[in-house]
């Protein structure tokens, strides 16, 4: 998964390459998966680079200390969005001086916060006397999709309710999918839910896992 990531990357990263010397640009902003690979450097313009420095298995068993490397050659007014993983946003903040600045990832805790569980399941058609466990990202193996079905055959008094964005098949009676919810809809997911439920194989602190901890939701990762 990692590799596939990187390789697109690559292979968006050269398309603006040719992009900026075709018009150049005032202005760049990139994210993982799109624009990472990029060196500020040869580009001559500052660049936002939004990403979250999380990916606990890669920085873990990959990176070791190649990510202080690559903040150290990026020009001033380049941003990083970090979240988790308190050595590295250290060393953001120790190695990098005046060239990065730190945007810690943010939730609004005026949209999600505690509120009635009754009445949002009301709302969802979901039965009061469950137990509920949220799922909320892609169903993918990265996102630990495949743990979660796992994990739903083994605890069949349990409904996963799954807010994902692709239609997928629910593999068995406990799994309920939810596609394509909006923002707005999702406090009431979180305040529907016993447990938020997220086995990512590289994620510790994802949006949902904040914004579920937010609602006072207890959270199992």
């Amino acid at each position: 998964w990692f590799f596939n990531r990187l390789k697109n990357d690559f292979i968006f990263s050269s398309l603006l390459k040719r992009l900026h010397k075709q018009a150049p640009f005032d202005l760049l902003f990139t994210f993982p998966g799109c624009g990472l690979t990029l060196d500020p450097k040869k580009l001559k313009i500052p660049v936002v680079q939004l990403g979250q420095g999380c990916w606990t298995e890669f920085v873990n068993q990959t990176v070791s200390g190649r990510l202080d490397a690559l903040i150290q050659k990026t020009l001033p007014g380049t941003l990083f969005k970090i979240s988790g993983k308190k050595k590295y946003r250290t060393a953001v903040s120790q190695s990098s001086g005046k060239n990065c600045h730190v945007i810690p990832i943010g939730v609004d805790t005026e949209i999600f916060q505690p509120r009635e569980k009754p009445k949002a399941r009301q709302q969802l058609s979901l039965k009061e006397d469950a137990v509920i466990g949220l799922f909320v990202g892609r169903a993918e193996g990265a996102k630990g999709w495949d743990i979660l079905m796992e994990t739903a055959k083994a605890l069949p008094s349990v409904l996963f309710l799954c807010v994902v964005e692709k239609k997928v098949l629910p593999p068995s009676e406990n799994i309920l999918i939810r596609q394509n919810r909006s923002p707005e809809e999702m406090p009431c997911y979180y305040n529907a839910a016993d447990f938020f439920f997220l086995p990512s194989r590289y994620e510790s602190a994802s949006h949902a896992t904040l914004e579920a901890m937010s609602s006072n939701l207890p959270v199992v990762l």
